[in-house]
């Protein structure tokens, strides 16, 4: 009968986690309970989106590499730094992870959208009027973005000293001028642009945010390492084109465990019973 090990059937599931992925556990479990004219528990709906989940991550981590004939010249993977509010216990937890995640090829490189507020805010310490705050900001960014970054932060710097920068719009010149340092290494933007890297990040920040954001910092939520990972598994298959193609693998996997020997009776035909 291929039913599974527990006491949830794979369609359960399947609608479970269909709500759960867009919806908050409790709001899911309310919502499943309308459709199938049931009650379940939040509890049931979260342990079923950890093992969904696990198998999520091991469906997604075993997907094959594309053909190297389908792939351009350069293939660039973007990541973006974006946080999920956890329990205070797993925070180290989260940071240990992410340092053993580090890939020594990664290239670290600033959104010049960002190093563009720092110009735009320095412009703001020495130019009165919009036209000349935008033509100073123009002409120091198209020096970052050839590489010049250390130039452009001695200039403000210099700056400041001619000008007799005191007290907050001192203290203003100081942050920008510390942020444009320390964010330096990555900004080598010249570098970027000759080798075909992208140097903003509107696009990972909107998967990120359609990925990430919208399911897991609703108010007053706090995930754990685990619980976060799996949700985040389930969300990276379902919103792909891979979530029946998981629910499949998963159901054949989730079949062999709990029915090892089902190929024994593969032919088998019942007697019939006497009249």
């Amino acid at each position: 009968m291929s039913l599974p090990a527990h006491r949830w059937s794979h369609l359960l599931q399947e609608f479970s986690q269909m709500f759960c992925v867009d919806q908050a556990f409790g709001q899911a479990a309310g919502n499943l309970g309308v459709v199938l004219k049931d009650r379940f528990s939040v509890d049931t709906i979260e342990k079923i989106n950890q093992d969904l989940g696990a198998s999520a991550g091991e469906f997604l981590a075993d997907l094959p590499a594309p053909e190297s004939g389908s792939e351009g010249k350069l293939l660039v993977a973007s990541a973006d730094g974006k946080g999920v509010p956890l329990i205070k216990r797993d925070t180290t937890k989260s940071a240990a992870y992410e340092t053993a995640k580090k890939n020594p090829r990664t290239v670290g490189v600033l959104d010049i959208l960002h190093a563009l507020a720092y110009v735009w805010e320095a412009a703001g310490l020495f130019c009165p009027g919009e036209e000349e705050r935008k033509a100073f900001t123009r002409a120091r960014l198209l020096r970052i973005l050839r590489g010049e970054v250390q130039g452009v932060i001695r200039g403000l710097r210099r700056m400041g000293t001619t000008r007799k920068l005191k007290g907050d719009p001192l203290k203003d010149l100081n942050r920008i001028c510390g942020y444009l340092e320390k964010n330096s290494c990555r900004m080598r933007y010249d570098e970027y642009l000759r080798r075909g890297y992208p140097i903003a990040s509107g696009v990972i920040e909107g998967a990120c945010r359609h990925l990430v954001k919208d399911r897991m910092e609703r108010s007053g939520m706090r995930w754990t390492l685990e619980g976060a990972r799996s949700m985040l598994n389930l969300r990276a298959a379902f919103q792909s084109d891979y979530w029946r193609l998981f629910l499949d693998d998963h159901i054949a996997k989730e079949t062999n465990r709990a029915h090892p020997n089902a190929d024994l009776i593969t032919d088998y035909i019942p007697l019939a019973l006497a009249a």
